[in-house]
């Protein structure tokens, strides 16, 4: 049965069992199969949304039944559950980008809730009343996922990318016009020394890949399924389409051939091509998929009510972190970091703040020889091999954020 929402519920056995076979192939893919608690959680919010006399999932049971915890436990000390679900969405998104699974029945864990919701490939808009097998196999068969309200909330975001971007580009032209004026209070000799050792040292792995480089630009957050919601004020403004432009720049004076695509049209394939450039943060899913493991990681979200950079070695502090919406933050985050993906063997570059400040502070560190240099004086020697990652706070102020301060480095 499909509701007002879009979404579908299962009304039948053959409805449930069609369920039960989606839940299991995503179960078994390599994005759930080695994360037993992501696995346990998205399988008891299944099953349990498909009893006749389905129970409210909340938190508190939640924490009991699948992870063990004492009845009267304090869910605000201990967030298990939320980032168990924040895990798991992740986890279904990047199961539903990857090719092969258009014509599946989505599976999905909406924000704010741990009630699932289920909607059938795109195209199948009458009612499954036909026979029990009949019934399961319409789930499987019709192609395409892509609502058309996906579709214009895409094209939507493309435009205002591309809007944003132009308006940077003038910006950014505007202050060349200015710089000429400026060079001769500037130790050019200096200057020209340390953009030969610091940052072409640092660019120079990403730069020798022969493919172009894919900019992978992030988008208003999205549920798996790429429906926009409002739970976090949207990644566009005119200080992210500086980033891109920035970097945009920045790699096109160096002869490099850029391939430009929203976080929602990239592919695992894309990411395989060649290196990478991912700009914004929790609005980037595969920002958050390169950065999960490391050291600094983004955290929090809607359930939270608060976004933060994590450091897996003091994890309880909270330091870099903005109450959600964000909209009166005077200070923001990022992490700015250069990579090899071991999984594809590429190397990947990211700017990614809490908010788009922080994005645009992180863009500008790492094409900025003064930045990097503070980041790399207490690197290793062979730094230039290296993974490394950095946290950057930035001031926001009502014109333009302030430069970066280095806050953390890791090197690997």
């Amino acid at each position: 049965m499909t509701l007002q929402d879009g979404s579908w519920l299962p009304k039948n056995q053959a409805d449930k069992n069609a369920v039960l076979k989606q839940m299991e192939r995503i179960l078994v893919h390599p994005v759930f199969r080695n994360s037993i608690r992501s696995a346990k959680l998205f399988r008891y919010c299944i099953e349990q949304s498909l009893q006749d006399d389905s129970p409210q999932l909340k938190e508190r049971t939640i924490g009991i039944e699948v992870f063990g915890r004492d009845a009267e436990y304090d869910t605000n000390q201990d967030s298990i559950v939320r980032a168990a679900a924040s895990d798991v969405r992740k986890r279904i998104a990047q199961y539903y980008h990857e090719p092969g699974h258009e014509a599946e029945l989505v599976i999905d864990l909406p924000a704010f809730a741990y009630a699932p919701e289920f909607h059938l490939p795109h195209g199948n808009l009458a009612e499954p009343e036909e026979s029990n097998s009949q019934a399961a196999l319409q789930v499987e068969s019709v192609p395409g996922i892509f609502s058309t309200r996906r579709k214009l909330f895409v094209a939507v975001s493309i435009f205002l990318v591309a809007f944003f971007i132009v308006i940077a580009a003038v910006l950014i032209w505007r202050l060349e016009g200015i710089k000429p004026q400026r060079a001769a209070t500037t130790d050019i000799p200096t200057t020209k020394r340390m953009v030969g050792t610091t940052l072409d040292s640092f660019w120079k792995p990403v730069l020798d890949r022969s493919a172009p480089i894919l900019m992978c630009i992030g988008e208003s957050q999205m549920d798996s399924r790429g429906i926009g919601t409002a739970s976090v004020k949207a990644d566009y403004g005119p200080r992210n389409a500086v980033a891109i432009a920035q970097l945009a720049k920045f790699l096109g004076r160096r002869d490099k051939m850029l391939r430009v695509k929203d976080a929602d049209s990239t592919t695992n394939n894309d990411m395989g091509q060649g290196s990478s450039v991912l700009i914004s943060g929790q609005s980037n899913f595969w920002t958050l998929r390169e950065t999960d493991q490391l050291r600094f990681h983004f955290a929090g979200g809607p359930e939270a009510s608060a976004v933060w950079i994590e450091d897996r070695d003091n994890p309880s502090q909270r330091q870099w972190s903005i109450a959600l919406p964000g909209i009166n933050a005077t200070t923001d985050y990022a992490i700015a970091a250069r990579i090899l993906d071991v999984t594809t063997g590429n190397w990947v570059v990211i700017a990614a703040g809490l908010g788009e400040s922080g994005t645009s502070a992180a863009a500008h560190c790492l094409i900025d020889t003064s930045c990097l240099n503070e980041i790399l004086k207490n690197g290793p020697q062979d730094w230039a091999s290296k993974n490394l990652e950095v946290v950057i706070e930035t001031q926001v102020g009502s014109e333009s954020p302030s430069a970066p301060r280095v806050m953390a480095v890791n090197f690997w």
